[in-house]
């Protein structure tokens, strides 16, 4: 979320900067991460929502669950780590370990 911010403020201010020279490319990292944080956050919530054990037990006759389940929670806890995982480093990331 934070990177969205930072990266939205620079694209808005690109073209009065100097020390910005590749402006289309934070036009275009703001709302990746902008939609990275938004699409973490319901991930997480929904995994929290989504029971494993009762699932499946409550609707005995529908035998699609024991497949459901562990992919739908599989599926987002891959989506979670590949949010964490991600070590492109690129002009965002180049200019934010620059002013810290």
């Amino acid at each position: 979320m934070v990177k969205a911010t930072i990266a939205g403020y620079w694209a808005a201010t690109a073209h009065d900067r100097s020390d910005i020279h590749d402006q289309s490319y934070f036009i275009w990292v703001a709302p990746k991460y902008s939609i990275r944080a938004i699409t973490t956050a319901f991930l997480m919530g929904l995994f929290l929502k989504v029971d494993a054990l009762t699932m499946p037990l409550k609707n005995l006759d529908v035998k699609l669950n024991h497949f459901l389940v562990p992919s739908v929670m599989l599926t987002i806890l891959g989506t979670f780590l590949e949010c964490l995982i991600d070590q492109y480093v690129g002009p965002l990331d180049s200019r934010l370990r620059f002013v810290t």
